[in-house]
Parts: structure tokens; C-alpha cells; sequence
């Protein structure tokens, strides 16, 4: 499942520019992240995958066990 969030619910969150930066690398090769670099940027769920702690317009990402 792709998705963003957002914190008013009409924004949200724009991770083009963190993915341009190079700050999404380990998550697009690790299949977590789905991005044309500027166009879309968008995090990825894989159902079974656990739970996952993440922040609001960042690329950095825990699992949570």
C-alpha cells in the first residue's frame, strides 16, 4: 500500500525533495518507497510486514518488533 501523511488532513507530506537528496535510497532499494524523483514520493507498506515507526516528512524508518 502506497501513502502519504498528513497532519491537517488536506496537506500532505511532500518527500520528493528527500528523495531528490538522496535521504530515500535505503528505502526505494529495499522496496519501501515508490518515487519518479519529481513527480511522486510515496512511502510503501507491505502487508505482513510488521509495524513500523516513522516521522512526518522523513525517509528514515524503524520496525518495530
Amino acid at each position: 500500500m502506497e501513502y502519504l501523511y498528513t497532519t491537517d488532513g488536506v496537506s500532505y507530506e511532500n518527500l520528493i525533495d528527500n528523495a531528490q537528496n538522496a535521504e530515500c535510497t535505503d528505502r526505494v532499494e529495499g522496496g519501501r518507497f515508490n518515487t519518479d524523483y519529481f513527480g511522486y514520493a510515496n512511502r510503501i507498506w507491505i502487508v505482513g510486514s510488521g509495524d513500523q515507526a516513522e516521522t512526518y516528512d522523513s525517509c528514515s524508518i524503524d520496525t518495530i518488533d
